[in-house]
């Protein structure tokens, strides 16, 4: 709630020097909801840049598809990232955050099918996501976290 008041004065036009600024503020608390997994927190921040006619960027989405891997809604995850594909608007880096939130749930198979998407997309896989992927398999007692690390 503090922070959602901090918000608000924030952005006032009398304190942001642009929409951007405003943006930016948003999306940062916004960041930082996610990474705590609270996504319930971070809707609201999100409806209330609706209500300041902050349209939200790809770091928003972001931010939101990392904050549904973290608590545990990949379903959301999934259908927001469907939604930013029709829109055109998932990058390469919305990929690898998914292959973490798959890998992060113990969906192995689901961040392994992406991998290969990606690959056949030319979608570069990061790092961040291979280490995912291997720590997924070491948590998950696959027995291929090792196997899967020498591959990569």
């Amino acid at each position: 709630e503090r922070a959602e008041r901090w918000l608000l004065r924030v952005s006032s036009p009398q304190i942001a020097a642009s929409e951007g600024q405003a943006r930016a503020m948003c999306n940062a608390v916004v960041s930082g909801f996610c990474r705590e997994g609270k996504v319930e927190d971070a809707e609201r921040v999100f409806k209330m840049m609706e209500g300041l006619r902050l349209a939200p960027n790809l770091f928003t989405f972001t931010a939101f598809l990392r904050g549904y891997g973290l608590a545990g809604k990949v379903k959301d995850a999934e259908a927001l990232m469907e939604d930013l594909k029709i829109r055109g608007l998932a990058d390469d880096f919305c990929y690898n955050v998914m292959v973490e939130n798959y890998s992060r749930c113990g969906l192995m198979g689901k961040a392994e099918a992406l991998i290969e998407d990606m690959e056949a997309f030319e979608i570069e896989c990061q790092v961040s996501a291979h280490a995912q992927l291997v720590l997924g398999k070491f948590r998950s007692k696959q027995g291929e976290g090792l196997q899967t690390l020498e591959r990569i």
